[in-house]
């Protein structure tokens, strides 16, 4: 479409400033508007000329998403999800009272006659040593007890050879009761002494060991 104009004075008259507007004049003008496409006014110019920076972005920037979780890939794929494991921890053994049989002695480079019934007076006490530091943890046990006598009679470095079914400080408790007891003279001084405490279960109904 071609805007209106000038206004077109008859020819041979002058126009507003005086100068004279011939018909062929407005004629040649309209047309090379319209050739050219750029008529003032004409909406459709605006798409044609408008800046490409106005344009939108052929992509958008992606938008940050989660880490889908294990239980959703194990889902995805049909795998079951990993469970935690539901074995259960091995139970400690269980601990009990016991009672103690004192086993013959073996002597070392002579005899402690009196020895063995020197320790059967203190098997209560032996027997609170170990019921007192953790009970027996099987279905027997035996602490077995090394020392050494000379003329005084007097029970002297007292050691644990070997324990088993008591705890540590089981043991500790029965080296500790035995050390500077009054086990009788030897026969050849020094003696060595070896004693063996036999520990069983204390049944139900069973007299407490004097």
């Amino acid at each position: 479409m071609v805007a209106a104009c000038a206004r077109v004075h008859p020819p041979g008259q002058p126009g507003a400033d005086g100068t004279e507007t011939s018909v062929e004049a407005v004629a040649a003008s309209s047309s090379a508007l319209a050739q050219s496409g750029d008529v003032p006014g004409d909406p459709d110019d605006a798409s044609v000329t408008s800046s490409p920076s106005a344009a939108p972005s052929a992509t958008a920037a992606p938008s940050a998403t989660a880490s889908p979780s294990t239980s959703g890939s194990a889902a995805a794929s049909g795998a079951p999800a990993p469970t935690a494991s539901t074995s259960a921890a091995p139970l400690a053994p269980v601990a009990k009272p016991a009672t103690v049989v004192v086993g013959d002695p073996k002597f070392t480079s002579g005899e402690a006659p009196k020895a063995k019934a020197a320790v059967e007076k203190l098997k209560s006490k032996i027997v609170a040593c170990v019921d007192d530091h953790g009970g027996l943890t099987g279905d027997s046990g035996e602490i077995v007890v090394q020392f050494l006598v000379r003329m005084q009679g007097i029970a002297e470095g007292v050691d644990i050879v070997s324990a088993r079914g008591v705890g540590p400080e089981a043991k500790s408790c029965v080296r500790d009761l035995m050390k500077k007891k009054s086990v009788g003279a030897p026969t050849s001084d020094p003696t060595g002494v070896e004693i063996a405490l036999q520990l069983t279960p204390k049944s139900d109904g069973a007299a407490k060991v004097k």
